[in-house]
């Protein structure tokens, strides 16, 4: 029995089925982290809602240092706490020059007082 070696045309078409079936994937793993990491974002701007409504129970008033709500950012959103009498929104934006900044539509995630977010379709 002979054994016989990988010819060049063999490792040709193995590498073009290689390369076709990354090119298929790529964009669908790119849309998967830009979804999970706007989901991360989500997660804090609940949390920091929860800690937003602790903090009015104890001190009588909310507050916009969202170091108190839980930090202030993570790898690819900053955020922010404002009020405004007995209301109060918070927001995490995607950082320029992250990939986040790519995320069309949901770069900007807001929840307010009445647990109204915004945009709709990036809670979902």
């Amino acid at each position: 029995m002979r054994c016989r070696g990988i010819t060049l045309l063999e490792l040709i078409i193995t590498v073009a089925i290689i390369a076709i079936l990354a090119s298929i994937a790529y964009p669908s793993f790119q849309a998967h982290m830009l979804k999970s990491r706007r989901a991360e974002a989500l997660e804090h701007l609940l949390s920091a809602q929860l800690k937003q409504e602790e903090q009015r129970v104890t001190s009588g008033s909310y507050t916009t240092d969202f170091a108190l709500l839980g930090g202030a950012n993570i790898d690819h959103y900053t955020f922010a706490a404002t009020v405004s009498g007995a209301s109060y929104t918070l927001t995490a934006t995607a950082k320029s020059g992250s990939p986040q900044a790519n995320d069309a539509g949901c770069t900007s995630l807001t929840l307010n007082q009445q647990d109204q977010k915004t945009p709709a379709n990036c809670w979902g």
